[in-house]
């Protein structure tokens, strides 16, 4: 890693051994913070916060995805650099692929090398003309309580295992910070999705 990559992944150290946010990562933070309050809108506001991480840490591909509760379907909400088909390729089952076990487990994952991992299914197809064997994936989860709603993920080129803790750590701040938007975001889904019922129903007496 370039020296000047490896400043700009710096931690400050705990006594415990875990690491605080370095200055980009401090920066970065503030930057979401400022998107997620910034607009109303919703999608908006989650776009910022992809582009942001894309930017300013240079993590690729980011996506948000959602849970529906009611058919058990997760789904891509939002995404980076992902074109519409794309996104919608992108559905899993609870305990499908990364994103799907993430949602079960209410845990974190990190696959260093998506190449060497048959968890790691690409259902979007946006990662077929790249080298899989530099590419990692970091999938945290998003969280309401104590309810998982959805994921927050991104790829990165890989750098080593502890830049990954790191990213661990980042996403999963960030994860609690866009959670409100996110819940909100799953909560007019599901209205919708009753309005949806309650019409056909009246469609069909």
């Amino acid at each position: 890693m370039a020296s000047s990559e490896k400043s700009k992944r710096a931690a400050v150290k705990r006594g415990g051994g875990a690491s605080l946010p370095g200055p980009d990562e401090i920066a970065c933070l503030y930057e979401i913070t400022k998107a997620i309050h910034s607009t109303l809108d919703l999608r908006q506001a989650l776009y910022k916060v992809l582009d942001l991480l894309s930017e300013m840490l240079g993590m690729k591909r980011g996506s948000i995805t959602l849970l529906d509760a009611d058919t058990s379907e997760i789904h891509v909400e939002v995404a980076h650099g992902l074109s519409h088909s794309a996104r919608t390729r992108g559905r899993y089952k609870i305990g499908e692929g990364v994103t799907g076990r993430v949602i079960e487990s209410g845990r974190p994952m990190v696959v260093p090398k998506i190449e060497e991992e048959p968890l790691f299914l690409d259902r979007t197809g946006a990662r077929k003309r790249i080298d899989k064997s530099r590419i990692s994936f970091i999938c945290v989860p998003i969280k309401e309580g104590r309810r998982v709603i959805g994921t927050l993920s991104a790829d990165r080129v890989f750098q080593g295992e502890e830049p990954l803790e790191e990213d661990v750590r980042l996403l999963t701040i960030i994860s609690s910070l866009v959670a409100q938007k996110v819940a909100l975001l799953e909560k007019i889904n599901r209205e919708k999705t009753g309005s949806r019922k309650r019409i056909l129903g009246l469609g069909g007496s």
